[in-house]
């Protein structure tokens, strides 16, 4: 590994949930962006971006160390293969939408930060 590589963070945007990560144009953008160029910014190091369509291509790159960073919901069948962050949301508010179907119009129309919890059953 060269030093260039030691100041490069490989980062993997999952677009499966719009409201953490979508494309506009060529670049990936949303709060998974946000969030990595922050954590590498703070560490004096960049940060490239792989871009997949859904969680089981992310956790198949990082599973790989293809990448370094990634954004995933804590799963204990993934916790078994990856480390995951402990989760620090100790001064959220929660804010519940009516339904699956409403989660992005609630997002929108509350000015949210963060969706979490979002289940389609």
């Amino acid at each position: 590994m060269s030093v260039t590589d030691t100041l490069r963070i490989r980062c993997v945007i999952n677009l499966g949930n719009p409201l953490l990560a979508c494309m506009q144009g060529p670049e990936p953008q949303g709060i998974s962006v946000d969030i990595a160029c922050a954590w590498a910014q703070q560490r004096k190091q960049t940060c490239t971006f792989t871009v997949v369509k859904n969680a089981r291509e992310a956790v198949e790159l990082l599973e790989k160390q293809k990448v370094d960073l990634g954004f995933l919901a804590i799963d204990p069948n993934r916790a078994q293969q990856l480390p995951f962050a402990n989760a620090c949301l100790q001064h959220a508010q929660l804010i519940r939408a009516a339904s699956s179907d409403t989660v992005v119009e609630t997002f929108l129309s509350e000015q949210a930060d963060v969706a979490a919890g979002v289940n389609t059953r």
